[in-house]
């Protein structure tokens, strides 16, 4: 099944079941879905459909931010489940050592020229590609340039 086909199942339920947080969510994250079939002009696999959900889930990281900033717990509640359904289609992050491993393979195979962080950074992220935040990466990369 599909990650789509998965989305739409989840939607139906939710509306059996009058879950309307769950609900609200899901038609957000189709809408978002058709709008990206629009502009690509055919039907999404699971890659466009990832890249959706981590779109949205970035969006809300930082609703979620400027809820706690504001000191709005209603706002902030509602946030947090809205991330934490979307997170529940996303593939699980890397760890800490498995991203240093990829860092490592990336240094590798461009040898000594990996003192560029941004030509690593842009190797490295076309390696996770969905498992890990681009900040994340960032930091990773940083980190070990400077060891």
């Amino acid at each position: 099944m599909s990650l789509l086909d998965r989305i739409s199942d989840d939607m139906k339920t939710a509306m059996k079941e009058k879950s309307e947080q769950a609900l609200s969510t899901l038609r957000m994250v189709k809408a978002a879905l058709k709008n990206k079939q629009i502009d690509l002009m055919r039907e999404l696999a699971d890659e466009d459909v990832i890249t959706v959900l981590q779109t949205q889930s970035k969006q809300l990281a930082e609703a979620l931010d400027g809820a706690i900033k504001a000191g709005r717990a209603d706002l902030q509640e509602k946030a947090e489940a809205e991330l934490a359904i979307l997170k529940s289609y996303l593939p699980a992050e890397l760890s800490d050592e498995a991203l240093t491993a990829v860092i490592k393979e990336v240094l590798a195979d461009i040898g000594e020229t990996g003192k560029d962080i941004g030509k690593l950074m842009g190797l490295v992220m076309q390696k996770v590609k969905g498992r890990v935040n681009g900040q994340r990466v960032r930091q990773k990369v940083e980190e070990f340039l400077q060891k």
